[in-house]
């Protein structure tokens, strides 16, 4: 799933999640009514490679790194310039971090798009 899950405590505007699990998407959609979030954030049962990012400010990754992988083409191309890409655990390959950080027994990395790939371009 991504969505900027910390809404909550960053008094996000606007969060909109993406879970392709039913199970897990109507346990989200549970959490966010039972603390009152239900008109800041919206939860799609759905594929987040179908999402539309033009308008994403920052972007929160639980995936694995085959999966960011994998998601990097439509980050690159669809995310506008100043975008934060923010993971859970697992680094985005092949692109420079702009921080990383010990969460709990987690590492979060933090991505500014498009510096996080311009750099890797040309350090090759």
């Amino acid at each position: 799933m991504y969505t900027h899950h910390s809404g909550e405590a960053f008094g996000a505007k606007r969060a909109v999640g993406y879970e392709i699990r039913e199970k897990l998407y109507k346990a989200t959609l549970s959490k966010v009514a039972h603390r009152g979030l239900k008109d800041r954030i919206r939860v799609v049962n759905g594929d987040m490679f179908k999402a539309d990012l033009s308008e994403t400010t920052v972007i929160t990754l639980y995936l694995t790194s085959l999966a960011n992988e994998k998601l990097k083409p439509k980050l690159e191309k669809e995310a506008k310039l100043g975008t934060r890409a923010v993971s859970h655990g697992f680094e985005i390959p092949r692109w420079q971090e702009t921080q990383k950080e010990s969460f709990h027994s987690d590492i979060i990395y933090l991505y500014i798009i498009p510096d996080a790939f311009q750099a890797m371009t040309k350090k090759n």
